[in-house]
């Protein structure tokens, strides 16, 4: 009987500790120039059980450069002063991106790290995961005019339309700038008459969530971008 109880807890305990999350895209490392108002990082968390499970977040201040503001969103975004979000329900099997870290430097430079552990209400099965904000002075970007170029997404995060500067290097015979959804499906492409310029591309027919600007030149991807829609 003592053995039976024992293969019992045994069975129990493997069941508790099964794992249920996962994360299939971090952004542990982002760079920011001091002047701008965010710095954003994203995670992409996965719920790779059988079970429908609740995940709810909390945030670690690592080491904060003084004068900088943090906060991050889990579905809802919120203030400074939160450390753990409310629950956000995950079906089997599926893929979330509404994680999103910001830093706001306020012209501070440095590093600062933040952790965020994210914990599903089935077990005690926790995943956490370290994001670096590297806070630098203010650069300008130089464009070389015999090399492709494609500047980050703005404004982000979106509502009704982003622009890009582009520059396409000497000899391209065409270029195109393609915007794929989280899980990598196209949903929009546009052609570039021109060498060089900004290209708007109108957003507010997507849904809310993470997407990657793609400058294609000659049919082959040169770079990528991300940014975030949000209505």
């Amino acid at each position: 009987m003592n053995k039976l109880f024992t293969l019992i807890n045994f069975l129990l305990t493997l069941s508790l500790s099964a794992q249920t999350l996962d994360f299939t895209s971090v952004d542990t490392l982002v760079y920011g120039a001091n002047d701008v108002s965010d710095i954003m990082a994203y995670a992409v968390v996965k719920n790779i059980s059988s079970e429908t499970v609740a995940v709810r977040v909390r945030k670690e201040e690592v080491s904060i450069v003084e004068g900088s503001i943090n906060y991050f969103c889990w579905d809802l975004c919120f203030e400074p002063p939160v450390f753990s979000s409310g629950l956000m329900t995950l079906e089997p099997e599926e893929t979330n991106s509404a994680f999103i870290a910001y830093l706001q430097p306020h012209g501070n430079n440095g590093m600062s790290t933040m952790r965020y552990c994210f914990t599903n209400n089935v077990n005690t099965d926790e995943h956490c995961i370290d994001i670096a904000f590297n806070v630098t002075p203010v650069s300008v970007e130089k464009v070389d005019p015999y090399k492709s170029f494609l500047s980050n997404v703005y404004p982000n995060p979106a509502v009704n339309s982003v622009n890009i500067n582009y520059n396409l290097p000497a000899g391209a015979k065409e270029g195109t700038i393609v915007v794929y959804n989280a899980i990598g499906i196209r949903v929009k492409e546009i052609s570039l008459n021109k060498s060089s310029g900004v290209a708007n591309i109108d957003v507010e027919d997507l849904q809310s969530g993470i997407y990657n600007a793609a400058l294609v030149i000659n049919g082959k991807l040169d770079a990528t971008k991300r940014f975030v829609i949000k209505h």
